[in-house]
């Protein structure tokens, strides 16, 4: 009999607790098989554990927790795309060995605009007002980087663009 082992962090110790998504009923043993997640923190690197039907905010608070962060002010991408908690592996296909980046969002910010604003008057304003180098910041709606008006992207009041500072490209 082998022991399950839900979590596995960089430095090779486990930690036994509760990770597993809960009742299987019906899924396949493909599904239901644990695989291998990182998220990196600048040059931290953490590695999970953890079933394809777990929902994502278990793995967020779970490393929030062990680094003693504060789950609301951390945002978490995969492949460009910020995750929403209520997703699992599964909905966003990842597969073993995915690579999370985790940011600190410690600076939100809340412009409104028309929808048939052009969004790069918005980023110009952003970097103007957070005094940053345009050049050194990427925006992201979706995932996508975009320059084209906000009705053309089916943007809805309330939508999100996420803005990342890319540190070091000077």
């Amino acid at each position: 009999m082998s022991t399950t082992r839900s979590d596995i962090t960089d430095d090779g110790n486990f930690d036994d607790g509760n990770f597993d998504g809960g009742d299987e009923g019906g899924v396949t043993d493909e599904e239901v098989k644990k695989f291998v997640l990182q998220i990196s923190f600048g040059n931290d690197v953490t590695y999970f554990r953890m079933k394809r039907k777990c929902l994502l905010s278990r793995l967020m608070k779970l490393y929030c927790e062990s680094k003693n962060l504060d789950f609301e002010n951390v945002i978490f991408l995969y492949n460009g795309r910020r995750l929403r908690p209520e997703l699992t592996p599964h909905d966003v296909d990842m597969e073993n060995g995915a690579a999370i980046e985790a940011i600190i969002d410690d600076h939100e910010t809340f412009i409104k605009m028309k929808s048939n604003g052009v969004l790069l008057r918005l980023m110009t304003f952003y970097c103007e007002l957070k005094n940053l180098n345009f050049d050194n910041v990427v925006f992201l709606f979706d995932g996508l980087i975009s320059l084209v008006t906000a009705h053309l992207l089916n943007m809805q009041d309330g939508d999100e663009i996420d803005a990342i500072l890319c540190r070091g490209l000077d």
